[in-house]
């Protein structure tokens, strides 16, 4: 039975209960009708959308933040997702990575939010790469988008098993290249070899090559392809580090000893033979092998790639075998011409591009026949004529054949040099020659120097020490009006991006530059 006071208590209760109700329905419809304070929530106008950090996701994001203003990386993937309508191009990196680009670049009406990049790393899963949960470096995640999407271009033909007679002896078409073009000595099919569509903008050539400092025989050149090129820091970083110091001290020239030079090894059985040491009645046992010579190795970049990555490597050993990172600043330019770090294609270039030579002082001294203090055009003898020499006039590009034949005024279509016997008038110290030598110096200097000129578009940045840290990226906002080089920049943080001046990209300790080709 209850009490008076029992049903006060109840009645008490019931009033709080239905207050609370009303309460919770007013907050409810509050925030409905005006909602939650828009201001956080809208994307900043002239910005670009962020990416979540999956918990250490931060070397990914600021990877693709770097990766995104790169205009060539964003045409690329879509004419390799355009290519690949005919199979399931969800299941390529390269598709999945552009989804993400034209979020990036606001190019994209799916999401203009905060983009989770998830679908990245399930696509690098597939490939069985392993993604583990602790902090990543950045330029290693780099490597390892540009190598899958090196794998994804690649199409490697299936092997054929050897015990299938059948299928070795006549293939299908899908599997062997055709009869019309291929066939081996046997009259039989021919597999079809691995083939790349195209690379992907990032791989350029380095080309490394060995010079004899005795004698200066020349080995083949030896070409390597490359992502990026990681630049180290000079053991005693006096004075002021800048981009170009680096970049000089990766292509620096370094010795090799005790190499096999053939060029010695040919110069010492001429002279046996002249008899300049000796009679040269030896028995040949010291020509068996070639004499060993200090080498001189030089390393300078081949092929250029559409985009370069540039990366600085921070983390040092010590002697005592620990890591540590250095933090020094080094200047950056917005624009970059690597015209002194590209191996010359020939000797001819490079010397028409030196003051003060001519146009019949094509080949270095050690290299010239010395004979005078003219260049001659004598009937060559048959001895000569077995060597591939390069005559007067040089069949260059063709304004400088255009210029030839204004010289010689023997064209007879305007275009092409007709052969005749070159007077006085031809000599490197004429004045005509000298004229002509200089304006095509000059039209080759600004025709490589274009060629070889890039702007930035990207900086990755490292916060932190050696053990831990955090990525940012610098890079130039998505372009509103179709311009190719936007002059804004923005700051990206995962999700935080803010605009910046570009004094503020300049000032930041760079730790992977990207660039592209101009």
């Amino acid at each position: 039975m209850l009490t008076i006071h029992s049903m006060s208590t109840l009645s008490l209760s019931r009033n709080v209960v239905l207050f609370g109700s009303a309460a919770a329905a007013f907050v409810a419809g509050v925030y409905v009708i005006w909602g939650p304070n828009q201001k956080k929530r809208t994307k900043q106008k002239g910005t670009c959308p962020g990416l979540l950090n999956l918990g250490n996701t931060c070397f990914l994001n600021a990877v693709l933040q770097g990766m995104a203003p790169c205009a060539s990386v964003v045409h690329w993937l879509t004419e390799f997702v355009e290519k690949r309508t005919h199979s399931d191009s969800s299941c390529y990196l390269a598709s999945t990575l552009l989804k993400v680009l034209k979020v990036l670049n606001n190019d994209s009406i799916e999401h203009t939010q905060d983009y989770c990049p998830a679908d990245v790393i399930a696509a690098l899963r597939l490939r069985r790469w392993v993604i583990s949960e602790e902090e990543q470096d950045a330029h290693e995640m780099f490597h390892v988008l540009t190598e899958t999407l090196d794998e994804e271009a690649t199409r490697f033909p299936r092997v054929l098993p050897l015990f299938d007679l059948s299928a070795l002896q006549g293939c299908r078409s899908a599997q062997c290249q055709p009869a019309a073009s291929a066939r081996s000595k046997i009259e039989a099919d021919l597999p079809v070899l691995p083939q790349r569509d195209f690379r992907h903008p990032f791989q350029g050539l380095l080309a490394s090559q060995l010079q004899c400092k005795k004698c200066g025989h020349k080995c083949p050149v030896k070409h390597d392809t490359f992502d990026s090129l990681s630049l180290s820091f000079p053991p005693a970083a006096g004075g002021s580090l800048t981009l170009d110091r680096l970049l000089r001290h990766f292509v620096m020239s370094e010795t090799v000893q005790n190499v096999e030079c053939e060029g010695c090894g040919r110069l010492q059985e001429v002279a046996e033979v002249m008899g300049v040491h000796g009679s040269g009645s030896g028995d040949g046992h010291s020509r068996q092998t070639a004499p060993k010579a200090m080498f001189v190795k030089k390393l300078t970049v081949a092929k250029l790639p559409q985009c370069l990555c540039l990366h600085l490597q921070r983390t040092v050993w010590l002697n005592n075998g620990m890591p540590m990172k250095r933090y020094e600043h080094v200047a950056f330019p917005e624009v970059l011409d690597i015209s002194r770090y590209v191996y010359p294609k020939t000797d001819r270039v490079k010397t028409l591009l030196t003051p003060g030579v001519g146009l019949c002082d094509s080949r270095p001294a050690s290299r010239r026949l010395v004979g005078g203090n003219h260049c001659t055009a004598a009937t060559p003898s048959k001895s000569d004529r077995r060597h591939k020499t390069v005559s007067m006039p040089y069949s260059g590009p063709i304004s400088l054949l255009k210029a030839l034949n204004y010289h010689t005024r023997l064209s007879m279509n305007g275009f092409f040099v007709q052969p005749r016997q070159h007077s006085i008038q031809d000599d490197p110290g004429s004045p005509s020659v000298a004229l002509l030598a200089q304006a095509y110096r000059s039209e080759v200097a600004q025709s490589v120097s274009e060629r070889n000129t890039y702007k930035l578009v990207g900086v990755l940045v490292h916060l932190g020490d050696v053990f831990s840290g955090h990525f940012v990226t610098y890079r130039r906002a998505p372009s509103t009006n179709g311009q190719r080089f936007p002059t804004r920049w923005l700051y990206t943080s995962d999700t935080a991006v803010k605009r910046v001046a570009f004094s503020d990209v300049l000032q930041c300790d760079a730790y992977m530059l990207f660039y592209e080709k101009i």
